[in-house]
């Protein structure tokens, strides 16, 4: 019997197809028709968080949250809402470190040039994003985007953690003095922000524009 026909475990792909599957039946029942089959549902994703995910797993898992968001009501979804924030987080954390690591892979390339005349040709070397990375960070944005198009009585749990991702006030259009601003951004940068500014020092000012 060769060893390659059988695999007691499926690869990172086959787990994310079955994943992308279990949302399109979900999406296409009705609403709350699944609900009972929540705690199941919490126990696979809690499992598959715990051994470890792909960025192409990643990516359907958020697929997933958004279809969880439209077909569940968001009375059942209390204590799932942790781990998809927690998740959103450690995504969002994964792209600013991977911006991070252009600007200073850029910077370094910049003295290496003063250092060397070979490399002045050349021009700044910036790490590329892999495409699953890319795949995985607009799963989550579309995922956050999501749940901040419910109006706030209708995903009531997520208010409590919206004020991490996005800012109550918007700084770069609000006429009101920075000091007399209710929120301290500088003390609590919502990620969202923290993600622009390096998108805004990676492709400059226009990609702010671009997104707003």
């Amino acid at each position: 019997m060769p060893s390659s026909s059988l695999k007691l475990y499926p690869s990172s792909e086959q787990k994310a197809m079955l994943l992308k599957r279990q949302g399109f039946a979900v999406f296409s029942g009705e609403l709350d028709q699944y609900h009972l089959y929540l705690p199941l549902i919490q126990e696979r994703l809690t499992e598959n968080i715990r051994v470890g995910q792909t960025p192409i797993m990643a990516a359907q898992m958020f697929l997933f949250f958004r279809v969880l968001l439209l077909r569940i009501s968001p009375q059942h979804l209390t204590s799932l809402w942790p781990i998809m924030v927690t998740e959103l987080i450690h995504t969002f954390v994964q792209l600013q470190d991977d911006l991070m690591e252009e600007e200073t892979t850029a910077k370094n390339s910049k003295v290496s040039k003063q250092k060397a005349a070979a490399a002045e040709s050349n021009g700044p070397v910036y790490v590329e994003i892999q495409q699953n990375s890319l795949d995985l960070y607009l799963s989550a944005s579309k995922f956050l985007d999501t749940a901040l198009s419910f109006p706030p009585d209708k995903m009531p749990l997520f208010q409590m953690y919206r004020w991490a991702f996005v800012p109550e006030v918007d700084t770069e259009s609000c006429a009101v003095p920075a000091a007399d601003m209710v929120e301290n951004h500088h003390q609590c940068k919502p990620h969202v922000v923290r993600i622009l500014e390096l998108m805004r020092l990676r492709f400059g000012v226009c990609i702010l524009v671009s997104i707003m």
